[in-house]
Formats: structure tokens, sequence, C-alpha cells
């Protein structure tokens, strides 16, 4: 009878094991302390609540505390240097219409006049409508790139093997990597929390210590490190490639 409960035990124990890795308890058991590292960077919990949660990261240059706001949807986010100096407050109502309800239009820029290609014949595409993501187009003889780094910043070219080719192709893996992992986040928390973060992703000059703390207030610590981190880095990559892309008019590849 006592190595039949011995082998249960143990039997039990192993599933555990094989059911919850290390790794992952390392990471509920994060989620349990309201204070933590990730990366090097000091998460502290300030308060959590129906109404509200507050999140403050500390990554040695700036200090950011987010206040999300729980019953209107909002973060006031405010940014402090390392002596504690207030350096900015923003308010961000997630609410209001986005780029995710605007009509599917084909943007341009300075570049070339796009209303000549009547003939355009879309190949592929990948990303978030026209805020971020690129689309493909067949044209004669050439291939047309529309790139996407936010609703303000784009551009198209032709894709030169020589000129740009590979930095198209660089640009097009980190949008395909960035919506992989927001699909996976959706799957995980639902698609309002990643349409609420949506906005911030496209933040000029966001840093990960600042998008930590706001994904703090709405996702736990596992997920803000695995998907969260990887969305981060994915449009950190975008950037680079957007601005090594060089622009190519059709008929000079």
């Amino acid at each position: 009878m006592k190595n039949g409960k011995l082998f249960l035990v143990m039997f039990t124990f192993l599933s555990f094991c094989v059911l919850f890795p290390l790794g992952e308890a390392k990471a509920y058991e994060n989620t349990m302390s309201n204070n933590f590292e990730v990366d090097g960077i000091k998460v502290e919990i300030l308060a959590d609540n129906n109404k509200e949660k507050i999140v403050k990261t500390d990554d040695g240059l700036n200090v950011y505390i987010v206040n999300y706001n729980k019953q209107d949807n909002t973060h006031n986010i405010e940014t402090y240097d390392n002596n504690n100096n207030l350096l900015s407050v923003e308010n961000i109502n997630f609410d209001k219409e986005s780029g995710y309800l605007k009509s599917n239009t084909v943007l341009s820029d300075t570049t070339q006049d796009i209303s000549t290609f009547n003939t355009l014949v879309p190949i592929g595409s990948n990303g978030l409508l026209d805020d971020y993501g690129y689309r493909m187009y067949k044209y004669g003889t050439s291939i047309m790139w529309f790139l996407y780094l936010t609703p303000t910043e784009y551009k198209n070219t032709a894709e030169s093997r020589l000129k740009n080719k590979d930095d198209l192709m660089a640009f097009k893996a980190s949008v395909d990597s960035f919506m992989s992992n927001k699909d996976q986040l959706v799957a995980k928390i639902g698609g309002g929390v990643v349409v609420t973060l949506a906005t911030l992703w496209l933040t000029p000059d966001l840093t990960w210590s600042k998008f930590l703390a706001v994904l703090l207030t709405t996702v736990s610590a596992a997920i803000a490190y695995a998907e969260g981190k990887a969305i981060y880095n994915a449009y950190q990559d975008s950037k680079t490639f957007y601005s090594r892309t060089t622009t190519v008019v059709v008929g000079q590849e």
C-alpha cells in the first residue's frame, strides 16, 4: 500500500514538472510579487484594485509610472529622470477612433505619383492597415512596395535586387514577426487589450521599460516578457530596416 502511495506522489510530481516547466514556474512566481526585475528593469506594482492598476518601472536612466484607469480605459504615463524630476506626462485614451477603423486606402509620398499605377496587382500584405506594415503589388515587370512605419510615416518604392531588396525583405520579416506575436497575444488575452496597446507600439522613441510598464498594467509578467518583448523587438527592427530601405523609382531598378 505504501509503495502505491509513493508511486502516486511521484507520478503527480513528475506530471507537474512536465505540464508546468521551471521557467514558467519562475515567471508565475514573479507575478505573485509586487517587486521584481525584468531584463534588469526594476518593476513595482504600486496598486491593483477594481478601479486602477499602477505600475512603476526603473531602468536606471528613467522612471515610468503608469496609472491604468480600468473604468474609462485610459493610461496616465509619467516619466521621471533618475533624480526624480518629472519630464513628461501623457494621458492616452484608447477609446478614441484609431487607424484600425480607417478605410484601407493606398497612401503615397513624394517619391513617385502612384495615380499613374492603374494596373497594380496585389501580391502580398501584412500589418495594421495604414498604421504599420507593408503591401506588395505587381506592376508590369516591377514589384512595388508600400511601407508603413506609423500613420504619418510611410513610403513607396520599386524593388531592386541590387539597391534595396535585402532591406525590404528584412522589413517584411520584422512586420511578420510583429503580427505573429500580436496574434499569439490576442489568443491569450483577447483583442481588446491588444487594440489598447497598439497605439503605444507606434509611439516614437518608445523604450522597453516604458512599454513594459504599460504592458504590466494589463497583462502578466510572463506574457509581457514573451509576446510583449518579441513585439517590441520586431518593431525596433522595422524602424531600422525602414530607414535603411532605399527608394527606387519604377524603371530604374
